[in-house]
């Protein structure tokens, strides 16, 4: 994967400005996250900016513009069609089904350690559902069920990121697509890889809020 993105068209990657590149970075990242301007005028200056600096020759610009084009249209297309599955999910009251389906198959008397068993049903959840949909349509539902078990809209909380061990293998993320493609690796082989270390980190954060009492067993 490295050699793939070290060896892909190298004499357009600009060595002898690689200061003046992450410099420029830099400066972007610094604003967006003292949020300066919205992110999407940020990267756009930032963009315009590299561009310039870095191709100079207007046809040389339109021929990057015309060779990425393709791979930015792929990610916004994925991401409009993801917001308009979350918005029928949530709107048509899907999600809320699906939140009561999973919370009635939890026996009652396994009330008081809901928190970790939601823990590891978000795993899945959040790997195969958008974030809109799963933070906004199913972990309010169940938050409300775990607050009949004396369990904190807090602690419901910190349940329901233990799930982020898994999210970065999820299929509805359009920039994963734009990594393999630029890394020119096979989505399934990126999963493969990628699980064996999910399940270590999955455990890894169960261990600590358990320890620091963050999640309630």
């Amino acid at each position: 994967m490295l050699n793939a993105i070290r060896l892909k068209d190298p004499e357009l990657k600009r060595p002898k400005l690689y200061a003046f590149n992450l410099i420029l970075t830099l400066v972007i990242l610094v604003m967006l996250v003292m949020d300066v301007a919205h992110g999407g005028v940020l990267f756009s200056i930032g963009a315009a900016i590299a561009l310039t600096v870095n191709y100079k020759s207007s046809s040389l610009i339109n021929e990057r513009l015309d060779a990425l084009a393709a791979d930015a249209l792929a990610p916004a297309l994925a991401t409009l069609a993801a917001g308009v599955f979350s918005g029928v999910l949530t709107g048509s009251g899907m999600s809320t089904a699906l939140a009561t389906s999973i919370t009635a198959i939890i026996p009652e008397s396994l009330g008081s350690n809901m928190a970790p068993i939601y823990a590891l049903i978000a795993a899945p959840a959040i790997t195969f559902l958008p974030q809109d949909a799963f933070y906004f349509g199913i972990a309010g539902v169940i938050s409300d069920v775990m607050g009949q078990y004396g369990i904190s809209a807090g602690e419901a909380a910190v349940a329901s990121m233990v799930g982020q061990a898994f999210r970065l293998i999820s299929p509805v993320i359009p920039a994963l697509y734009m990594l393999v493609a630029s890394t020119e690796t096979n989505f399934i082989d990126f999963q493969k890889t990628y699980i064996k270390y999910a399940w270590p980190i999955l455990f890894i954060y169960l261990a600590v809020y358990t320890l620091t009492g963050a999640l309630p067993i």
